[in-house]
């Protein structure tokens, strides 16, 4: 859990605060961070859903 909370985290700070500091940069590794957390996330969510049905 502590590995999503970080990149989420990350990608806040990043995506709010710095993004204008790194630039292009920045916020390509913001929304790639931001993808695999949601990656993570849904992976997750679709798991447990056909755990239940399965």
């Amino acid at each position: 859990m502590s590995a999503i909370q970080s990149t989420m985290g990350m990608t806040y700070r990043t995506g709010h605060a710095d993004s204008a500091d790194w630039g292009p940069a920045g916020r390509a590794v913001a929304a790639i961070a931001y993808l695999f957390t949601v990656g993570i996330v849904f992976t997750s969510v679709t798991g447990a859903v056909l755990y239940l049905l399965g």
